[in-house]
């Protein structure tokens, strides 16, 4: 179940600008969760550049918040199990 929609608070919290935006979305997890860097393709991936979340089987409310400044970019995840 994938449903997204407009987290203010967060994005508030943030100090979110037209250079940064928020997600908020439900993620059903059902195996081992992979994070990686979205510019690498993934046939060119290495173990090293990844990360691997043993997470309990469920559904998770995810809310992630993208900023950029002059040169920098930041995502910031949060996972949460939903009730």
């Amino acid at each position: 179940m994938r449903s997204a929609t407009r987290n203010n608070g967060l994005a508030r919290s943030l100090g979110e600008t037209e250079a940064s935006r928020t997600e908020d979305l439900n993620w059903e997890v059902r195996e081992q969760v992979i994070l990686f860097d979205s510019a690498i393709p993934g046939a060119e991936l290495e173990t090293d550049e990844r990360l691997t979340i043993d997470l309990e089987p469920r559904l998770y409310r995810v809310r992630a918040t993208y900023k950029k400044d002059e040169g920098n970019w930041m995502i910031l995840v949060q996972l949460q199990p939903t009730t």
